[in-house]
C-alpha cells in the first residue's frame, strides 16, 4: 500500500544511504509525509539516510497561512520581505529535489507579477518532473501590484516536457488566455480535472483539438470575460460554472451526474442559459444546483 502511495521514491536519484537507520525507504517517507515543507526539511538532520530521503518527497507543498495573514497588516516593505522569503524558500526546495518525478506541487500565496519569472521555473520545474497534480493559488493584495499569467502554452513547453502526466490542475488568481487553454486541453491528453478560478483573460473554454476530452471534472468560476464554454467530454462527471450566464455546449457529457451553475451576484434569470444545454441529462442527474438572484 505504501509503496504504491509514492513510486516517484523509485526514482529517486541518490541510492547510497547510510546504514544508521533500518527502517525501510518506504516506510520513513511515509512519517514525513504527515510533516508540512518545513518540518519535513528539518529532518535532515536525524541523520544521512534522512538528509537525502527528504529531497525526493514526491509532494511539494508551499503554503505558509500566517506569513498571508502577516502581510494583510502590514506595510508595503514588509509585504516584499514576505514574499522574498516565500521565494527564496520554494527555489531552495526546488534546487536541492532529487528525485526525477513528483506525484504534487502546491503553491499558494500572495505573489504579483514580479515573482513571474520565479513562478514560471516552477511551473516548468513541475512539468519536468512529471507531475500528476498541479495547484497554483498565486492571491494578490489589491493594493500592492498585479496578478500571475500563466506561462504560454507553446510549442517549446509543451514538446520539451512530458506534460501528457497531469491529471489534475487548479489555476485560482492565475491569467491565462484561451488560446493556452487550447493548447493545454489538446497536449495534456489524460488530464481529468481542471479549474480554472478568477482568470482575467479567458473568455473561452473549448475543445480546438478533434479528439473527446478525457475530462472527468470541469470548474470554471469567476472569470468575468468568460462568454462561452463548449467542450466534447464524454467521460464528464462533474460541471460546475459560477459566473454570469455564458453559452454552454456540454456535448456527448452521457456520464454527467453533478452540476452546479449561475451566481448570486448576477441580477437576473440564469436558468435558460444552461436549460438548453443540460436539459438531455436530465434522467442521469445526481445533483442540479442553480444559483441566481430572485430580486431582478
Amino acid at each position: 500500500m505504501v509503496e504504491k502511495m509514492w513510486p516517484a521514491l523509485k526514482s529517486c536519484k541518490h541510492e547510497s544511504y547510510d546504514e544508521l537507520d533500518q527502517l525501510p525507504d518506504d516506510l520513513l517517507l511515509l512519517i514525513i509525509s504527515f510533516l508540512m515543507m518545513k518540518p519535513a526539511a528539518r529532518t535532515s538532520v536525524v541523520s544521512h539516510k534522512w538528509n537525502h530521503l527528504w529531497r525526493c518527497f514526491p509532494v511539494l507543498v508551499f503554503e505558509s497561512s500566517s506569513a498571508m495573514r502577516r502581510m494583510i497588516v502590514r506595510n508595503e516593505e514588509a509585504i516584499l520581505q514576505e514574499r522574498a522569503n516565500f521565494v527564496k524558500w520554494v527555489n531552495g526546495v526546488l534546487e536541492s529535489h532529487l528525485g526525477r518525478t513528483i506525484d504534487e506541487m502546491r503553491v499558494a500565496f500572495h505573489l504579483d507579477s514580479k515573482c513571474q519569472a520565479h513562478i514560471d521555473k516552477w511551473v516548468v520545474f513541475a512539468l519536468a518532473k512529471q507531475v500528476k497534480r498541479l495547484k497554483l493559488d498565486i492571491t494578490t493584495l489589491l493594493d500592492f501590484g498585479h496578478g500571475y499569467s500563466f506561462p504560454k502554452w507553446n510549442m517549446s513547453l509543451y514538446q520539451t516536457h512530458n506534460v501528457s502526466c497531469l491529471r489534475y490542475l487548479c489555476l485560482q488568481y492565475v491569467d491565462i488566455t484561451t488560446e493556452d487553454v487550447d493548447y493545454l486541453l489538446c497536449t495534456c491528453v489524460f488530464l481529468e480535472d481542471l479549474s480554472i478560478i478568477s482568470s482575467q483573460s479567458l473568455s473561452y473554454v473549448r475543445s480546438a483539438c478533434s479528439s473527446p476530452l478525457q475530462l472527468k471534472h470541469l470548474t470554471v468560476a469567476a472569470c468575468r470575460q468568460l462568454r462561452t464554454i463548449d467542450i466534447l467530454a464524454p467521460k464528464l462527471l462533474s460541471f460546475k460554472h459560477d459566473g454570469n450566464p455564458i453559452e454552454l455546449h456540454i456535448r456527448n457529457a452521457f456520464n454527467l451526474s453533478k452540476v452546479s451553475f449561475g451566481s448570486v451576484r448576477y441580477r437576473g434569470d440564469v436558468l435558460a442559459y444552461a436549460f438548453e444545454s443540460f436539459s438531455k441529462y436530465n434522467s442521469q442527474l445526481e445533483y442540479l444546483r442553480g444559483r441566481f438572484d430572485y430580486s431582478a
